[in-house]
């Protein structure tokens, strides 16, 4: 039987005629919308002139399962960035204090990422960091602290295109030095950080 304009069934067209599925539930009338697709792939010789047009709305309907569309929206698209290495630093932008958890922590804010070396100076008791490649934004400096045993962290230019940050401390103690980004943490009295250089 092939299908018609006024609604009745053709063979390969197992769905209700309009005016019985508009009374059915959405649910019921997609599930026989479904079974009439799978009919459709499974039985290609019992097809009616609609064979076409079947076979278009099972393949969408496959990929739709299948989690494939042609286009997506810019709306649903994932809202990620890719991530963007980092070029040498030619900046310290600043050099500021933090105290998180009871642990002193000394941030290095650079325009990169720098190139550093520390190491430890007794008589007095220093911890040093020195940056290569780069400019101080506020030039030499010193920023009182005076917490724990940290009494002051100085910002100085000993050579052109070189930065030292000395950590005036009361004891040598523990500390490590980590980057977070374009930044370096200088973390001190860390008890996981090693005794000395992190």
């Amino acid at each position: 039987m092939r299908s018609s304009k006024g609604g009745s069934r053709c063979r390969c067209c197992p769905r209700a005629p309009p005016s019985q599925t508009s009374t059915e539930s959405n649910g019921i009338a997609q599930a026989r919308l479904r079974a009439s697709f799978t009919m459709s792939f499974q039985q290609p010789g019992k097809l009616c002139d609609c064979r076409a047009g079947h076979l278009n709305r099972l393949e969408r309907w496959k990929n739709r399962r299948a989690g494939i569309y042609p286009t997506i929206s810019p709306l649903l698209r994932p809202l990620t960035r890719p991530v963007q290495q980092l070029g040498p630093a030619s900046l310290v932008r600043g050099v500021g204090i933090r105290l998180q958890d009871g642990t002193l922590r000394v941030v290095i804010d650079t325009n990169g990422s720098a190139q550093f070396k520390d190491f430890t100076l007794a008589g007095p008791s220093r911890i040093v960091i020195d940056l290569t490649g780069v400019r101080s934004a506020s030039g030499s400096r010193t920023i009182p602290v005076g917490t724990g045993l940290v009494e002051r962290v100085r910002v100085g230019e000993p050579a052109p295109g070189a930065v030292r940050i000395v950590i005036d401390v009361k004891v040598l103690t523990r500390y490590r030095v980590i980057r977070d980004g374009s930044s370096l943490i200088v973390v001190i009295g860390d008890d996981s950080a090693t005794a000395g250089p992190g």
